[in-house]
């Protein structure tokens, strides 16, 4: 079975590239999610951040909040949650394995700082020019100005992740041809 780490910065075109793969059968799993329902669930998240509570329960957005405005927290964040989510993703390769499953797909946007990596028998990165990486920011209306910078503050370059990475998707030159662009990795590594 082939593991694939799929990453990139925000905005890059990762969920596109994610989306084409599920519509072709190939299981993903998408850390974001995966790590969205660790950490609503985790009583260790509660006690570590208390001031991110709205009766009793986990407010993402205050979470979110804290941590992008204070490194110190989003470190201990990590620290909770990377050895938890994991062995989430190690549990989920196996089960894939014993079910002939013959390609996953761990789709990251910190893959390289959760060290998943190295679960991966090899890595694509997504990249796209900056200007349309901030127009896709801005569309998304999620975010102000100052939660981008610390978003983006908080992820290696997509430079460094294009170096660290086995295959590169360009998503600036249109859908179809990144597309294009999965199909033959997927070839190639088919034929590996």
């Amino acid at each position: 079975m082939i593991v694939l780490g799929l990453t990139g910065s925000i905005a890059m075109g990762k969920s596109t590239i994610a989306n084409f793969a599920k519509y072709q059968h190939i299981p993903v799993l998408d850390l974001d999610k995966l790590a969205k329902t660790l950490i609503a669930n985790s009583t260790q998240v509660k006690d570590c951040f208390p001031e991110c509570l709205e009766n009793g329960q986990l407010s993402s957005s205050k979470l979110a909040q804290v941590v992008f405005s204070n490194t110190s927290k989003l470190n201990l964040l990590e620290k909770i949650t990377y050895p938890a989510l994991t062995d989430l993703i190690i549990n989920k390769i196996k089960q894939y394995r014993r079910n002939y499953i013959k390609l996953i797909i761990i789709d990251a946007p910190k893959l390289f700082e959760a060290r998943l990596h190295n679960l991966c028998d090899y890595v694509i990165c997504v990249n796209a020019p900056q200007f349309l990486q901030i127009q896709r920011i801005y569309k998304r209306k999620k975010y102000d100005d100052l939660q981008i910078k610390q978003i983006l503050a908080n992820q290696i370059s997509n430079v460094k992740k294009m170096q660290m990475s086995d295959f590169i998707i360009q998503t600036g030159n249109g859908k179809s041809h990144s597309l294009q662009t999965l199909i033959q990795i997927l070839k190639q590594l088919n034929n590996a």
